[in-house]
């Protein structure tokens, strides 16, 4: 296949005409604009679908007069039309490399960002098992309990945990501790944070995203704010006495480093997962993509009736929102779930959406296809021309999980953060 760059001219006695163009008009065809010297063929974004026509015949006397009467749109005329084809694509696939399984090296993590010439990432570690009398862990649900530590390297290989001296654990402050939901008598918590760089910041530079414990406060004056918002799956039945009410929330940082919170949530949505956010250039918007659950409205009467039933019936999903001031985000909207392709007990767990290095343009995600009858699974390659639809790149899963049905828990790895 030859791809060729066509410049289209609109001529009109000889003199092209100026659009009127109004502020924020878009307008497409070729030549395409690129953000990049180079291009990953993960979708047929940049391949021409092809086309074809049918050619009328005309005998050979035929007056051009009546060639222009545009016959082909009336039928074949005295002679069958030919079928032609146009630039058709022959000869390509798409087809999704398999990843090499290397182990990592002793103490090596898995870096969020590369920022400032090194390898960053904030990782979740679990709370002290031993009382605190500053913290309120003990009114909040396990899991939801985590901090935020921080760690660099200079290679991606060899990391360093800095002693930042900025927050308690056991009573020591020398550690690597970034964040904590459970000081000042907050009882929001933190699961599964996730931090990226806003490129839009001088400022606060560093945005993370979170899943906490909203008040009821919270609650209502969400609803109040934003009517019809809330994911009323966000409210499920306490946990050990410990209120189990969910929302997503924000924090925003300087340096990465020191962290403020956002006091209101970004959204009230039933996103226990690790969710991820980042800038996007081209919109000029925040856009995250959440979990979000494929589940049946219950009967009209039962609803206060078990209220965590959705919970073991519901299918997990991926959703995508969006926010012009990382204050208040829009209703997830579903961008990929496991359709009738696939057996019943099978579903899309984690994300990790990401762009491809120096395409901001190029969507990827490498989902965890979780396969609850093993409760093992795969990742695999999907892609994206806009980050709204999604599509498995052919050739199986990138990463081949395992599964183990001897009754042993199968301590499974999936991708998370782009």
């Amino acid at each position: 296949m030859i791809f060729k760059s066509i410049m289209v001219t609109c001529i009109t006695a000889g003199i092209c005409p100026l659009l009127a163009q109004a502020e924020g008009d878009v307008y497409y065809g070729e030549p395409v604009q690129l953000h990049s010297r180079f291009v990953y063929f993960t979708s047929w974004k940049y391949v021409r679908p092809g086309s074809f026509t049918w050619r009328t015949q005309y005998d050979a006397d035929t007056p051009e007069a009546e060639k222009a009467k545009d016959a082909g749109m009336k039928g074949d005329g005295t002679k069958p039309a030919l079928f032609d084809l146009m630039d058709m694509p022959r000869g390509i696939r798409l087809v999704a490399q398999k990843c090499e399984k290397v182990p990592f090296a002793a103490g090596q993590m898995a870096a969020d960002v590369y920022d400032q010439g090194k390898y960053k990432v904030w990782y979740n570690i679990d709370p002290c098992p031993e009382p605190e009398p500053y913290s309120t862990k003990d009114k909040i649900p396990p899991g939801f309990d985590q901090h935020i530590a921080y760690a660099e390297s200079l290679d991606g290989v060899h990391w360093s945990k800095p002693d930042l001296s900025l927050i308690e654990y056991a009573g020591n402050a020398q550690n690597n501790i970034v964040f904590r939901g459970d000081l000042e008598g907050s009882t929001r918590g933190l699961h599964n944070g996730s931090v990226f760089v806003d490129p839009s910041s001088r400022d606060e530079p560093y945005k993370m995203i979170y899943l906490g414990i909203i008040t009821e406060d919270e609650w209502n004056a969400f609803a109040k704010k934003y009517p019809g918002e809330i994911d009323t799956k966000a409210r499920r039945a306490d946990v050990s006495g410990r209120r189990m009410v969910n929302a997503v929330f924000g924090a925003a940082s300087m340096d990465g480093i020191h962290w403020r919170t956002l006091p209101e949530p970004l959204m009230i949505q039933q996103a226990e997962s690790i969710n991820n956010c980042y800038y996007d250039v081209e919109l000029k918007k925040y856009v995250a993509y959440v979990r979000v659950w494929e589940v049946n409205p219950k009967a009209p009467g039962t609803e206060s009736q078990n209220i965590d039933s959705w919970y073991s019936i519901g299918r997990r999903a991926i959703g995508r929102c969006y926010s012009s001031d990382f204050q208040h985000f829009s209703v997830p909207e579903t961008v990929f779930a496991a359709g009738a392709d696939l057996p019943p007990n099978q579903v899309w767990y984690t994300n990790c959406k990401t762009t491809l290095p120096g395409c901001p343009d190029n969507h990827v995600m490498f989902p965890w296809l979780w396969e609850t009858e093993s409760d093992g699974g795969s990742v695999w390659l999907l892609s994206s021309p806009d980050g709204r639809y999604w599509s498995k790149v052919p050739g199986g899963p990138v990463v081949e999980g395992t599964a183990r049905r001897d009754g042993r828990r199968l301590r499974h790895r999936h991708a998370s953060v782009g």
